[in-house]
């Protein structure tokens, strides 16, 4: 483990309600994905277009989704066969547009500052079906019902970042998903962690 691994909380990590704070908060997503271009090396799919999160009063930006086969976190004990991580990073939305109505979030986001070292990730499970799927016109699925808690990425330079994990399955074809799917890591330590939960 490199020394940056060591400054941080690790992830991914074994989720439960039984053990999490509930906590309410409004989470909006403005734009699409239209054709995302998919990194053969990285196994990534990188957003052109402008699709925007807005977590309270934090705004973020849709850059890159990628999959895990099989899945990482495990929720309530159960460890799904694959899981999406949607990867956005904070933006300043302090151009001169300053409308904040949800309409308005993809001008936002086209000419705000990026802070790199503030990432969210927004990971579900993946249950398998038979139907295949266009893989570089994904849309971001917020969870209705999450857990949220601070951690790390789990490939890279495992830099922090704040995870939202859905409780509830989407579904894609997993084998579909082998080829262009990046190794999982194994489960970390808890390490006293406050686990967040959204009903």
């Amino acid at each position: 483990m490199t020394d940056i691994c060591k400054n941080y909380y690790q992830s991914p990590i074994k989720l439960s309600s039984t053990n999490a704070i509930n906590i309410e908060q409004c989470i909006h997503i403005h734009g699409s994905n239209g054709c995302a271009k998919f990194d053969a090396v990285s196994k990534i799919f990188i957003v052109n277009d402008y699709v925007c999160l807005k977590i309270n009063k934090q705004l973020y930006k849709l850059m890159e989704y990628h999959f895990h086969t099989p899945g990482e976190h495990t929720v309530n004990n159960h460890k799904y066969l694959a899981e999406i991580h949607y990867v956005f990073m904070e933006v300043d939305p302090d151009c001169e547009e300053t409308n904040t109505d949800e309409h308005h979030y993809g001008d936002l986001c086209g000419c705000a500052h990026n802070y790199p070292n503030n990432i969210l990730v927004i990971g579900r499970m993946i249950n398998d079906t038979d139907e295949y799927n266009e893989l570089n016109n994904v849309q971001v699925k917020i969870p209705s019902c999450y857990y949220e808690y601070d951690g790390t990425l789990t490939t890279g330079d495992f830099s922090p970042v704040k995870w939202i994990i859905g409780k509830n399955p989407i579904h894609f074809n997993v084998t579909q998903l082998l080829a262009v799917s990046k190794s999982s890591r194994p489960l970390q330590e808890l390490d006293g962690r406050l686990i967040l939960y959204s009903d």
